[in-house]
């Protein structure tokens, strides 16, 4: 996990860069739905990725320990559906 967080942060700082470019788009006198509508499919998909990945750490965790942490760890976390 420690390994992927550098990845994370910029996938973060991304997604909050192409946001704020959206912003200033529709803030412009040439906006063009078009051009909104490409940038925030490429946010849904980065969105996607990262959700996709962090499932998966969550299952890395859960299979590297016991039955017993996975369950402080859960009463740590607010895992809702």
């Amino acid at each position: 996990v420690k390994a992927k967080w550098p990845d994370i942060q910029k996938q973060i700082k991304d997604i909050k860069a192409k946001r704020q470019e959206i912003r200033e788009m529709m803030g412009r006198p040439d906006y063009k739905r078009a051009d909104a509508e490409k940038v925030m499919a490429g946010i849904r998909t980065d969105v996607t990725q990262l959700q996709e990945e962090g499932q998966t750490m969550a299952l890395d965790i859960a299979d590297a320990i016991t039955p017993q942490e996975r369950m402080e760890l859960i009463k740590k976390v607010d895992l809702k559906p």
